[in-house]
């Protein structure tokens, strides 16, 4: 055969491959239109005054620096149950105080490059000098449409109980398919399941390391099932995962979900601080930091919260999906 009519054969298979292989990609990225369209609510007279304006002054500087397609407040300020509090119990002073939630929503998987939700609440929070810290998580509205469509409970809750801040008109959201409680109850235990073995791994893999007396793996090992132990929480109680690695803001969710969690790192002392402290910069820290290196004695210590944490984990999460399956 010529060596053209070879190169020609060759050329067209090429393209068959490629046609049958980009098309599917190619599809994707096409913007899926909900079949039955959710209104959310938009009106925030339950809030006070200043706490308007405040969300106000984070939707423009949102808007500005991220060019959203909608912005939903969700959580207690949207519920109208926020928390600003200070109580003691056993003798520990806990403050708490509720962040704004907001979801905000892009209309490609590309519009949110990475450690942008840091950057928008780093430069909002310097400019606005707020009063309440915005929490802030992005995701695409093809992406948020069919775990709507799919019954994702977590992103379900933020339709029912969100507030519309802002929206360019250009998109629409599904409405939630509504799961029952046998099926959350099915969903949550398979992730107990899953989640439980992966952070009960990391810490016998600590528990290997320490015993190896190479404590600098042996803090990562730890913050790892920490952080795995959050993840399993947050999955039972709200079916949502957050792409994060900060044990101070799973802390402080997993504390939301249930108020036993707080008994784990209480925090109330400097000693404490310090030592949650050092857990939460581990993850970085003790993989790229030269010549780090951590005391045994705040390992020992460390590890028996998160053992406490490894106890009330399995007990919290089989209570919620025991009330689940009723």
């Amino acid at each position: 055969m010529p060596l053209k009519s070879t190169f020609y054969c060759f050329f067209t298979l090429v393209l068959l491959f490629l046609s049958s292989y980009l098309h599917p990609v190619i599809k994707t990225r096409e913007i899926y239109h909900p079949k039955q369209p959710f209104r959310l609510k938009i009106s925030l007279e339950h809030l006070p005054a200043t706490k308007r304006e405040e969300l106000q002054s984070i939707t423009d500087a949102i808007v500005q620096f991220v060019q959203p397609q909608m912005i939903i407040l969700f959580g207690s300020y949207s519920r109208g149950t926020w928390v600003e509090d200070r109580y003691y119990e056993d003798g520990i002073l806990y403050e708490y105080k509720s962040d704004y939630d907001i979801l905000v929503v892009t209309e490609h998987h590309q519009d949110m490059p990475p450690r942008l939700g840091k950057q928008v609440r780093q430069r909002i929070k310097k400019a606005e000098h707020l009063q309440t810290i915005p929490h802030i998580i992005f995701h695409d509205i093809n992406y948020l449409n069919r775990e709507l469509e799919e019954g994702q409970y977590f992103f379900r809750d933020i339709l029912y109980e969100g507030t519309m801040l802002y929206t360019t008109g250009k998109f629409e959201l599904a409405t939630p398919k509504e799961l029952s409680n046998k099926e959350r109850a099915n969903k949550a235990r398979q992730y107990f399941n899953e989640w439980l073995k992966r952070s009960n791994d990391y810490y016998r893999q600590y528990n290997h390391a320490i015993n190896d007396m190479n404590y600098a793996i042996a803090i990562f090992e730890l913050h790892q099932a920490t952080e795995r132990y959050y993840m399993t929480i947050l999955l039972v109680f709200a079916d949502y995962k957050p792409k994060i690695h900060d044990l101070d803001k799973l802390n402080k969710d997993v504390c939301y979900a249930d108020a036993r969690f707080k008994t784990v790192f209480p925090n109330q002392t400097d000693e404490e601080k310090r030592l949650f402290i050092l857990l939460v910069k581990s993850y970085i820290d003790s993989r790229y930091k030269l010549n780090y290196s951590v005391a045994v004695e705040d390992l020992l210590w460390l590890a028996e919260r998160v053992n406490k944490l490894r106890e009330l984990t399995q007990i919290i999460c089989l209570e919620k999906i025991n009330e689940l399956d009723k």
